[in-house]
């Protein structure tokens, strides 16, 4: 954990590198090193930490995909969804960054837009993204194939599909087996409104928080190709993990990378604002927030 921990915070410095320049690749490093999140990740024997690298090896093949479009890129962005879904199931919703740079490439073409979407689905490359994937998850998860019953099918709150099923079929409320012993069930909290009140400010802190909030805006606003990549990635994840009744704070260590290059970003370019006191209150708002 703590070995992964620190790949992260290096490839959270290419991925800010890569997508905004060094400025912000330093400064999102930084971010995820202080993030108490990432902290506690580094300090237990979860899988939380590995989900967190395989997040932003993924958005790194994203941006490759959105820029150069290489065989290479589409092969490790397979492998890179492949491996992380083997960390954890839903690493797959990681995929969706790749996703993304697929249509941001594909629909940044001057062609009809059926033309455009036609080429999207038959693309070569995407399908050998999905192969890669589905054979490095087989490889690292052989458990899957040959025993698909116990591995899929099981009535286990380890088993996500389980869990998902629990949390769609209890539309009506009052299931006593939503609740189990050493996680935190919170049947009728407000489904993403208590991710804002209590998750995040207790594992990255308040300022951060905001920071992170006002960075995705930012980004939205910028909609530059990679801010798109980044908040986009991000919301998927939150809007589809953020409505489950499990709301422990290890559920968003994943996020933590794209957090702190979203939330670098918008502290870089305010810092970069034209006026000597937009940057020392750029300086002294960085500062703050690290130290918070």
């Amino acid at each position: 954990s703590a070995a992964a921990g620190v790949v992260a915070i290096y490839l959270t410095f290419l991925l800010g590198l890569r997508a905004y320049g060094r400025t912000v690749g330093l400064l999102a490093a930084l971010l995820l090193a202080v993030m108490p999140m990432a902290i506690q990740a580094a300090h237990f024997a979860t899988v939380d930490g590995l989900l967190a690298t395989g997040a932003v090896w993924i958005c790194l093949q994203a941006l490759g995909i959105d820029g150069e479009a290489r065989s290479r890129d589409y092969i490790l962005a397979g492998i890179a969804v492949g491996v992380t879904v083997a960390v954890k199931l839903n690493g797959a919703l990681l995929a969706s960054a790749i996703a993304i740079a697929h249509l941001q490439r594909g629909l940044a073409t001057e062609d009809p837009i059926g033309q455009r979407l036609r080429g999207l689905v038959l693309n070569r490359h995407i399908w050998i993204t999905a192969g890669c994937a589905l054979a490095a998850y087989v490889i690292l998860t052989p458990a899957a194939v040959f025993r698909f019953s116990d591995y899929f099918l099981t009535e286990f709150y380890g088993n996500i599909f389980h869990d998902v099923w629990v949390n769609i079929a209890d539309l009506e409320g009052g299931r006593e087996d939503l609740f189990q012993r050493g996680s935190l069930y919170l049947q009728g909290a407000p489904a993403y409104l208590y991710h804002f009140t209590h998750v995040l400010p207790m594992g990255i802190g308040w300022l951060l928080e905001a920071t992170v909030v006002l960075g995705i805006f930012w980004a939205m606003y910028r909609h530059g190709r990679a801010d798109l990549l980044l908040a986009g990635t991000v919301l998927v994840y939150s809007l589809v993990v953020g409505a489950f009744y499990d709301k422990p704070i290890r559920y968003f260590v994943v996020m933590g990378p794209l957090f702190a290059v979203l939330a670098a970003r918008l502290l870089s370019d305010f810092g970069s604002l034209k006026g000597h006191a937009f940057r020392k209150a750029g300086l002294a708002l960085t500062a703050i927030v690290c130290a918070h």
